[in-house]
């Protein structure tokens, strides 16, 4: 359950798609958040859930799976599951080093 319109989240979970092939698991794409249906119930019989889920009934209905469960890209309050996200101050850091290293002194972000 993850935004797959997203091209930074595409990527992630095209990462899990590979670990998932090199692994043997069949995976299986839910985009209900793309469509705004965050209620419909989800299929029993899973074995786990990557999600990102920010609003209380997609909450709800991964809880009432029992499923393992992890988010990506949320923080874990917004999910209420175990997630894993990027580390902004190291993409920041070397960026900043890259750039630096082209010989900029002064950068802005905007």
């Amino acid at each position: 359950m993850v935004q797959t319109w997203h091209g930074y989240q595409r990527s992630i979970m095209r990462g899990v798609a590979d670990y998932a092939q090199r692994h043997g698991w069949t995976l299986s794409v839910d985009n209900r958040l793309d469509s705004g249906d965050a209620t419909r119930p989800i299929p029993r019989g899973i074995d786990g859930l990557v999600v990102e889920a920010w609003n209380p009934a997609a909450r709800a209905a991964i809880a009432a799976t029992r499923a393992p469960s992890v988010g990506v890209l949320a923080e874990a309050e917004a999910t209420g599951v175990p997630t894993v996200t990027d580390d902004e101050d190291a993409i920041v850091r070397v960026a900043l080093e890259h750039l630096r290293g082209l010989g900029l002194a002064h950068v802005a972000y905007a």
